[in-house]
């Protein structure tokens, strides 16, 4: 997350600037599926990485709550696989 943050963001609000881009829909998909697996620490305990995804979160806004639904399932299989 330090990489990300000091090298890729370097105090900009997205990777390649002031506006979201490809680069940005790519990390963001990388690391929302930490969350998954329960491992969403990671990026939550880098303030810097934890807002930026919540700028493409907002940004994406009605299908990034679509893409959720996806995540939520496999949560719950990652879950199952842990019993």
């Amino acid at each position: 997350m330090k990489e990300i943050d000091e090298c890729f963001l370097k105090n900009k609000q997205f990777i390649a600037g002031d506006d979201i881009s490809a680069a940005d829909l790519i990390g963001y998909c990388e690391l929302v599926h930490l969350a998954a697996v329960k491992e969403d620490g990671l990026y939550t305990a880098n303030e810097s990485v934890n807002a930026w995804l919540k700028r493409v979160a907002a940004k994406l806004g009605k299908l990034n709550d679509e893409a959720g639904g996806v995540l939520s399932v496999i949560q719950e299989k990652y879950e199952s696989a842990k019993e």
